[in-house]
């Protein structure tokens, strides 16, 4: 049964003072890897978990996206692993296959493990270079439900031996219906094991299954009860015509001083709809949905990280489990359909303590629904007017200026400071700025941006921005790669 509130650990005990790594239980190499990676102390649900997990007690997690879940439960894993047993000893279930491979990068990372003895198995990869991996002893498994199942069923996964299962997100695996595939597994495991059940959410229905499966497991709350909202994102809203919401949106990348943008519909013909209009404004845009291969999901994910790609459009297969570091704006392009999701999407900023901003996009239908979202999370969702032209020119200006300076900063190529001293020479400053600048416009990159708001048909050209990428330019970047990879 669950422990009762005396036993339950929560943010109002005294021991909230921040701990340091090595009062947490864990090994002397453990604590030099951590030290080696650059994590210099233990977020609250590190800090709250990693002892109880460490003494092999079943665990409830409560935390909100981004604080820090996967080394509350993989640091555990790794240090309780036994070296000389030649089997599954973790597992575990995670609801989408970006999150399965994430896990998994991070647990092989941090403990500085072989990738044989950490297995990712999703949908949409090899099942054969998956069943390799098994065999090659993989000790720890990360999946989705219904992979996993899959090779319970084929006799390629064996998990009586484990010792271990972690359901990491598990409120989303419960939305997308896993509870059945779940429950299946679970079966498949000894009785006798540790579990940890990590949560933004606890809906009953998830209740009743820890009560059935778990020891007596501690609850560990990081947070407020309830939905767990994120108080380093700060919320706000456009209002907008719906056949203006593009042009709303082009204005609002163009006013923002952003890294990362993740911007969120609610259907696949829209996210590719909206990707294909940025990449025509010559934003560096890609678009992750559900029609994808995995191989191109994963390509267009490492390119929004390293930073090729500034913009990503998604659906709510994107919304869950991708830590993505650096993403300072999410945008609802389409208001989500309740307000756990619209948790989940804004939750992809404002990680890790840092801060982060969350932009809905609303038309006057839509009002109602953010004002039931507003109401039922407790949260102010501040309205701000949508960025004119003359607005989203001054913020280029200043942009401009910023990237200028920045670049001094870091110097110039020798080749064209040599070149600017000769122009200098050559030309009054004044001159020469103000010709390079016609120049510029002259060859296609007009330096006014953004649309009138009063007449949108009137569109003013954007500034120009890095590399395009579409569906085509993503294919040909993967034969590019393949051609290197091979020597070609």
């Amino acid at each position: 049964m669950l422990a009762d509130n005396n036993d339950s650990i929560g943010e109002s005990n005294s021991e909230d003072a921040q701990l340091e790594w090595k009062q947490l239980g864990l090994s002397d190499g453990m604590l030099d890897a951590l030290a080696g990676l650059g994590f210099r102390t233990p977020t609250p649900v590190q800090q709250k978990t990693i002892p109880q997990a460490m003494r092999g007690c079943d665990l409830l997690v409560q935390a909100k996206t981004g604080s820090g879940k996967t080394l509350a439960f993989g640091l555990p894993i790794i240090e309780m692993l036994d070296p000389e047993a030649d089997c599954v000893q973790a597992l575990v279930l995670t609801p989408t296959r970006e999150l399965a491979l994430q896990v998994a990068t991070e647990i092989i990372r941090t403990g500085g493990m072989a990738e044989k003895s950490v297995v990712p198995i999703f949908g949409g990869a090899s099942i054969n270079v998956q069943i390799k991996k098994l065999k090659a002893g993989g000790k720890v498994v990360v999946g989705t439900p219904g992979r996993i199942l899959d090779h319970i069923s084929r006799g390629t996964l064996s998990l009586g031996r484990a010792r271990m299962v972690v359901l990491d997100e598990v409120d989303e695996m419960m939305d997308r219906g896993f509870l059945p595939d779940v429950n299946h597994i679970l079966d498949m495991t000894p009785s006798e094991k540790q579990m940890m059940v990590f949560s933004a959410t606890i809906p009953d229905d998830i209740r009743r299954m820890i009560l059935k499966r778990m020891r007596e497991p501690q609850h560990i709350q990081i947070g407020e009860a309830g939905y767990s909202v994120n108080y380093d994102v700060h919320h706000s809203f456009y209002r907008t015509q719906r056949l203006h919401k593009f042009v709303t949106l082009v204005n609002v990348l163009h006013s923002i001083p952003r890294t990362k943008t993740l911007i969120f519909t609610n259907t696949k013909s829209d996210c590719e709809r909206v990707a294909e209009y940025l990449h025509k404004e010559s934003f560096s845009v890609g678009f992750l949905d559900g029609d994808l291969s995995q191989s191109v999901r994963q390509l267009t994910l490492n390119l929004f990280k390293d930073g090729t790609l500034d913009v990503m459009v998604c659906t709510d297969v994107a919304a869950r489990g991708i830590d993505i570091f650096g993403v300072s704006h999410v945008i609802n392009y389409d208001l989500p359909e309740n307000k756990e999701m619209y948790l989940h999407r804004t939750g992809r900023t404002g990680r890790a303590g840092r801060k982060g901003e969350a932009i809905s996009l609303v038309a006057p239908n839509e009002l109602l629904q953010l004002g039931d979202i507003r109401k039922q999370l407790g949260i102010e969702i501040d309205e701000v007017a949508v960025p004119d032209k003359d607005g989203v020119s001054a913020n280029f200006k200043r942009t401009m200026i910023e990237r200028l300076k920045s670049m001094e900063e870091e110097g110039y190529a020798d080749d064209l400071s040599l070149l600017a001293d000769e122009l200098l020479e050559a030309v009054e400053p004044y001159a020469l700025t103000a010709g390079l600048l016609t120049y510029l416009r002259q060859r296609g990159f007009d330096l006014s941006s953004g649309y009138d708001v009063e007449n949108p048909e009137h569109k003013i050209r954007l500034f120009d921005r890095a590399p395009m990428l579409g569906r085509q330019d993503i294919n040909q970047q993967m034969s590019q790669r393949r051609e290197k990879r091979s020597g070609r």
